[in-house]
């Protein structure tokens, strides 16, 4: 696959770098923003440039009946009035904490995720309840030592994990599913980077849960991630079991206009369309292999314990390199020219989120510079 040049295209993760981390000697490797440097699929192009020249009134837009289909190659199924469309996986995130949650109810989050989360229960006016995990504390473990609060009304995952890449295994999310049922709560899962997994580890999503257990669940998906859709965006969308939940939480988002306008429909339905299977597949590739390759150069240094099991992430540690800084991104950025994301933001400073969703050439660029830092500190 032939990358574009994205420089000078108005791409804020290249065009951007310097209002965002100024200036350094080193040339910039923009690898921050969490969008893929891969060209879309030629489907979704020509599929928006027929649509686009069509008159542009009002439209009866629906994504159904491509999501269900598309679950069903995944080996889940989806049934279609289960399904709403939002302009936004936080939106419709914001939607249900609102008509599902009281304001000043406590909704768990784990953390180290995606920080817009944090900040959506705190802008709903809700208490959030922060609750870490990593490689050696699951989800499991939180749950059967009774570190999630009997008074929360409300859990928040994100599942592939942004920015880590853990992933919560089929045992783990019985686990968490039977602790909200029993405690009669909703459980909301961001799953929108579920396609980006490494190639020896399985996705386990929340609608893979019996019947039984689904009725607490929220998924939130989109394909904007995994098609590389975000300055559309395409439409993001609610999976939503219960009956009862479903009906108040579309109503709300109809109210408030938030659902997906026909043109995010539409390049929702042209992604979805199976003949771009074979695209996504040789992107998941070259993330693997990029990952991989991050792995072996970095796997005997303090940088990188544990390979990724998913996303186009590196999480990265250099608390060692930069015990005294605060702002760990720029830090690097200053010595190396990679621009990340720090830490700070997915609550676990000292850390940064690095993206692989680029050519092997700059992956390798930014693993060679990120070496010869470890061997000059």
């Amino acid at each position: 696959m032939v990358l574009p040049d994205r420089n000078r295209t108005g791409s804020l993760k290249f065009d951007g770098v310097v209002e965002r981390f100024g200036y350094t000697d080193k040339s910039a490797l923009p690898m921050w923003l969490a969008d893929m440097d891969f060209p879309p699929p030629p489907v979704i192009s020509e599929t928006l440039n027929t649509y686009l020249s069509q008159c542009f009134g009002y439209q009866m837009g629906t994504v159904s009946g491509a999501v269900r289909n598309w679950y069903s190659r995944r080996g889940i199924t989806v049934e279609e009035d289960t399904i709403v469309t939002c302009s936004s996986v936080l939106a419709g995130i914001a939607a249900t904490i609102q008509t599902l949650t009281t304001p000043g109810d406590a909704i768990a989050v784990f953390s180290p995720t995606y920080g817009p989360l944090f900040s959506l229960v705190k802008d709903c006016d809700r208490t959030l309840v922060s609750v870490t995990i990593d490689e050696t504390l699951t989800i499991r473990d939180v749950v059967a030592s009774g570190q999630l609060p009997s008074h929360i009304k409300m859990v928040l995952l994100c599942n592939p994990n942004n920015p880590t890449g853990q992933l919560v295994h089929s045992d783990d999310m019985y686990e968490l599913a039977q602790f909200c049922e029993h405690q009669r709560i909703p459980l909301v899962v961001d799953e929108v980077h579920s396609e980006f997994i490494r190639a020896d580890c399985s996705f386990f999503s929340a609608l893979s849960l019996s019947a039984h257990f689904r009725r607490s669940v929220v998924v939130a998906q989109s394909p904007n991630k995994a098609y590389n859709l975000a300055h559309l965006p395409a439409a993001s969308y609610l999976v939503i079991a219960n009956p009862k939940w479903y009906g108040r939480i579309s109503s709300s988002l109809l109210r408030r206009h938030l659902c997906a306008g026909d043109l995010a429909c539409v390049a929702l339905t042209a992604a979805y369309d199976r003949r771009n299977d074979s695209w996504l597949a040789e992107v998941v590739t070259t993330i693997n292999d990029n990952r991989q390759m991050a792995f072996d150069t970095l796997k005997h240094t303090s940088l990188m314990t544990c390979c990724p099991q998913s996303t186009y992430f590196l999480w990265l540690d250099l608390r060692l390199l930069f015990p005294t800084t605060s702002n760990v991104a720029g830090a690097l950025f200053k010595a190396t020219g990679i621009a990340s994301n720090d830490g700070t933001m997915f609550d676990m400073p000292g850390f940064v989120r690095v993206n692989l969703a680029t050519s092997s050439t700059m992956v390798k660029t930014a693993l060679s510079r990120l070496v010869n830092l470890i061997h000059s500190t």
